[in-house]
């Protein structure tokens, strides 16, 4: 099993359970920890290692990474899935036959090979993963947009009318599964209904590629 720990930082942590049920690293041990939060972690065996996969918060945004491990419970080594400009979600993987395995991910698409999405998507990658240090950006072809200021003070959300223009008006804010919460206007929009968390502004009639702005809402 693998969890998500924060008694020193956000880690990863998992633990050998043996076929009768005991726990047999009641403690934890450490299979993942680096600066930033590690956290919702997932597993699958390959049949001779675990892999564990993660969504990784040690750069702006959040990405998502992985590591093997062995039966022992030893990190062998660490990977990247998938990491680029757009914020990346709910990682899962499975193993098929021999060294095949798929990590699947949710992330925020623009466009892609010439068609324009602006939601968020469903995406996979096979093994092998790339070694750290290794990146994509497959948001290249985005056109970049500027939107109008954002700010969040108790349950009010402000999009500041100063700079805007008749593209960016109005707004939508969604969630991080790309769902409409609700169309916002300039000025004070309340969004006291709405449950903290992160959400993402783009413009409501999806017309052309956006740049996204993310929107975190706190109590």
């Amino acid at each position: 099993m693998v969890w998500d720990d924060t008694r020193t930082n956000t880690d990863i942590y998992g633990a050998r359970v043996s076929p009768a049920g005991t726990v047999l690293d009641p403690t934890g041990l450490v299979v993942y920890s680096a600066p930033g939060a590690q956290y919702t972690p997932k597993l699958a065996f390959d049949g001779t290692d675990w892999l564990v996969v993660w969504k990784d918060g040690r750069s702006p945004g959040s990405n998502i990474y992985g590591a093997r491990v062995n039966t022992s419970g030893a990190t062998i080594d660490s990977f990247v899935v998938s990491r680029h400009s757009d914020d990346q979600h709910a990682p899962a993987i499975d193993c098929g036959t021999g060294s095949n395995a798929l990590a699947a991910y949710i992330s925020w698409t623009d466009t892609h090979s010439g068609a324009v999405y602006d939601a968020f998507r469903i995406w996979a990658r096979p093994a092998p993963f790339s070694p750290i240090g290794i990146s994509e950006d497959r948001a290249a072809q985005r056109v970049s947009r500027s939107y109008p200021a954002v700010s969040v003070v108790r349950g009010v959300l402000n999009l500041s009318p100063a700079g805007m223009t008749n593209d960016q008006v109005p707004m939508t804010l969604l969630d991080v599964a790309g769902r409409r919460m609700m169309h916002l206007k300039p000025g004070l929009n309340d969004i006291r209904h709405v449950a903290p968390g992160v959400y993402f502004l783009r413009s409501a009639d999806g017309s052309e590629p956006s740049t996204v702005s993310k929107v975190v809402v706190t109590r």
